[in-house]
Order: C-alpha cells, then sequence, then structure tokens
C-alpha cells in the first residue's frame, strides 16, 4: 500500500479489492476513477 501512497493515491480502493472475491472482479466506475485519482482523465 506504500506504492499506492507514494503515487497519491487514495486508499479506499482498497475496500473494493478487499471486498471482492477472488473469483469476481470488481470494475471501477468512472467516478471512482477520478476521486481516487487512479485517472486523471476518462477518454471516450
Amino acid at each position: 500500500m506504500s506504492y499506492l501512497v507514494e503515487m497519491g493515491i487514495d486508499l479506499s480502493i482498497m475496500i473494493h479489492s478487499l471486498d471482492t472475491p477472488p473469483d469476481d472482479i470488481y470494475v471501477l466506475v468512472r467516478e471512482e476513477l477520478l476521486e481516487s485519482r487512479l485517472a486523471t482523465k476518462v477518454v471516450e
């Protein structure tokens, strides 16, 4: 998680990764990508 902090990523994204069962995939929606700073711009 220190890498996420170093990159300025909101650690709240870890909630999804910890809550998602191993055989499922959680796809972040546009708002989550932008709010967590995993993305700075969404291109259609």
